[in-house]
């Protein structure tokens, strides 16, 4: 009798724990649930936001403008676009998005080399 109380006492504390883990509570029993979050979340505008101003270096942007490839096989950079207009939404639209040095080969294919501003 005296086992079978404590059992059920045992049980009642894991799932009372188990609750409060649920709920984001554990800290109070003196664990801790951390559920992977991102410091700060960016809200960002597609047609407006540009990567410049979610801090991505020039140096970065640049890299992308150049050996990046659209629908129509043209880089940003050959389209006009430059660090200060390039947004999150043209980013979207890529065929191609690299952020090494890519050159085309005459058979039609590319070979790609790391691109220093970017390991920089």
């Amino acid at each position: 009798m005296v086992n079978a109380r404590l059992n059920k006492r045992r049980l009642r504390a894991v799932v009372a724990f188990l609750t409060l883990i649920g709920l984001g509570f554990g800290g109070v029993v003196g664990y801790e649930a951390t559920i992977a979050q991102p410091n700060q979340v960016v809200r960002a505008d597609t047609a407006s936001t540009t990567l410049l101003q979610l801090g991505i270096p020039k140096a970065v942007i640049q890299t992308m403008l150049d050996n990046s490839l659209m629908s129509d096989g043209r880089t940003p950079t050959a389209a006009g676009e430059t660090v200060n207009t390039f947004t999150v939404g043209d980013v979207q639209k890529l065929k191609t998005l690299s952020l090494a040095t890519r050159t085309k080969n005459t058979d039609g294919t590319y070979t790609s080399k790391a691109n220093s501003n970017v390991a920089d």
